[in-house]
């Protein structure tokens, strides 16, 4: 199950059709859920923490096994993995806590520059990052930018959203058992 900030419970569905081509897409009003302060207490499957435009998806694993399992999937696709940013680590060596947090970053030039050709700016968010972190109860999170936020922010063209789609596919088959 996912939690997206932007979508309202149902609406996710329309993700996957956009990381097949990856990475990088129309796009009906999107109304953001009200701020998870003023929501009820969050369900277990619900992301504790959150932004506008957030997409977040529990995983089976640990930060470094379902970022391991994506680094996997997504060469195994065709894609580029150009970085991973270990911040956990990076905070322990000057002696500061942080539960563990990585981010991946990934894409494919080919999904990615038709984006950046229709509105340039794309390219601040680009290539696509996945975020992999620990909550303060030990659950495993996968966080990324939902491809309407996206669109929505920078106005490519929709149909770009398409070059997306296959991001969610993806980060729920490294997530999940």
């Amino acid at each position: 199950m996912r939690f997206s900030s932007l979508h309202k419970p149902g609406r996710h569905a329309a993700l996957p059709a956009a990381l097949a081509a990856l990475l990088l897409g129309g796009c009906a009003a999107v109304q953001p859920k009200a701020s998870p302060a003023a929501e009820p207490a969050a369900t277990a499957s619900a992301a504790p923490e959150s932004a506008p435009g957030l997409v977040s998806v529990p995983s089976q694993h640990s930060v470094k096994a379902s970022l391991d399992r994506l680094t996997q999937m997504a060469q195994a696709r065709g894609l580029m993995v150009f970085a991973r940013v270990d911040h956990s680590g990076e905070a322990q060596k000057v002696n500061l806590p942080l539960r563990p947090t990585q981010v991946l970053i990934l894409g494919a030039p080919k999904a990615g520059t038709p984006l950046m050709q229709s509105r340039q700016t794309t390219a601040i968010d680009l290539p696509l990052k996945v975020l992999a972190w620990e909550d303060a109860q030990g659950r495993t999170w996968l966080s990324y930018n939902d491809a309407d936020w996206l669109q929505q922010r920078h106005g490519f063209k929709p149909e770009l959203k398409a070059n997306l789609a296959g991001l969610a596919k993806l980060v729920d088959a490294a997530a999940a058992r």
